[in-house]
């Protein structure tokens, strides 16, 4: 069987696409990608086995060429089912693609949580409904949770859930502790520091400020407190604002600011930290939507989870017995950061966190996703 991945971003960048690829392959089926890239030309590549086709974003502007060219490139690849994540007007390519055998499936990740200025977007409902109209062109669609999965019933296809994961086995190498102390010497960390990890969205929406603010406040009592910030925004702009924030505060030189990290190669700064923060606004649409770091955090076993009490974010994390949960103001993210410190000093406390968080981490594994779930889709929808 082939499975074809569709998205509009380059492989590599949506950790939900690169993990079902990878371990699809690893277990013999066959895995092709299809992007669009900023670099001119039509780029063919593999990795670990996976066919990368990607079609220059320059070449195609206008969103009805765009799709014409996917379409065309869809059928120009050939495979028994293409598995397309969610974009704008993608329930075209099922109507423009000539290979009626091939089965279709839509994977909805996301609420319209946002607008291209990346703010809250007042018509979040209406954009909603227009994704629902375009999940009718498919043979399956897909969910990653029941608040997305309602947005999208009643439907005239079945509505799937298919939860979000973590790689386990990338967040626990082998060689942690020497990966710890690599990065850590890389960026001027001592061993002895308690470092804090936020890794996601350089965004407006995700009210980074905040995180800053408390961040501040906390070194005010603990001099070995350091902050890693993994993450970009193609506004540069955005970044270079809290840069500025943060030597406003006098707290520049405790912050590592790293940029854009590509997914496979983010988890060894995971390895480097004691605490990683899911910094999600809990007065938006945000709300609804599970923090991926989230439960990489609970995967990765030397660190505590703190997180925003978002109603996404509760369906996981429980404060103080898998990690902790506050508010998004200043003082709560302050206050949560201090209660994670003190815990990850005390040997006793975090290890009955890192139980319970395993735990979840367990079922929330990509591997088990992947056999227990989205395999059998595959073969259901395959079936006469």
């Amino acid at each position: 069987m082939k499975i074809l991945f569709v998205f509009i971003n380059e492989f590599g960048q949506f950790s939900d696409i690169f993990e079902y690829a990878t371990l699809l392959s690893e277990q013999g089926y066959q895995v092709a990608y299809l992007g669009l890239s900023n670099v001119w030309g039509i780029q063919e590549a593999s990795f670990a086995s996976i066919e990368l086709h990607h079609l220059p974003r320059q070449d195609f502007p206008g969103l009805l060429t765009r799709l014409h060219a996917m379409a065309k490139a869809i059928d120009d690849i050939g495979a028994d089912i293409v598995h397309v994540f969610h974009f704008r007007g993608c329930g075209l390519l099922p109507l423009l693609s000539r290979h009626r055998s091939t089965r279709w499936i839509l994977d909805v990740r996301t609420l319209h949580v946002e607008n291209k200025k990346h703010r809250s977007s007042s018509l979040s409902v209406l954009k909603e409904r227009i994704t629902w109209l375009e999940a009718q062109t498919y043979d399956k669609v897909v969910a990653l949770t029941e608040k997305i999965a309602s947005t999208l019933r009643p439907s005239f296809r079945d509505v799937t859930i298919i939860p979000l994961g973590a790689s386990v086995q990338r967040l626990n190498p082998p060689n942690r502790e020497q990966i710890r102390s690599s990065i850590r010497q890389k960026w001027g960390l001592s061993d002895s520091d308690n470092v804090i990890l936020y890794a996601g969205s350089i965004s407006p929406s995700r009210r980074l400020p905040v995180l800053l603010e408390a961040f501040e406040l906390l070194t005010r009592t603990h001099d070995d407190v350091r902050l890693i910030v993994v993450g970009a925004h193609e506004n540069t702009a955005f970044l270079e604002n809290l840069k500025a924030q943060a030597e406003r505060l006098g707290i520049l030189d405790r912050i590592v600011f790293t940029g854009r990290v590509p997914y496979n190669e983010v988890f060894p700064y995971y390895c480097a930290a004691d605490i990683g923060v899911s910094m999600v606004p809990t007065a938006t649409r945000h709300r609804y939507q599970p923090p991926t770091k989230l439960i990489e955090y609970l995967a990765c076993a030397n660190l505590i989870p703190v997180a925003t009490c978002t109603p996404a974010s509760l369906d996981y994390v429980q404060d103080g017995v898998n990690g902790f949960v506050c508010l998004d103001s200043v003082e709560d993210v302050h206050n949560a950061l201090g209660r994670a410190i003190s815990a990850y000093g005390e040997p006793a406390s975090f290890a009955s966190i890192r139980e319970h968080a395993d735990r979840v981490a367990a079922c929330n594994d990509w591997a088990v996703i992947v056999s227990q779930y989205l395999i059998p889709l595959y073969r259901t929808l395959r079936q006469p």
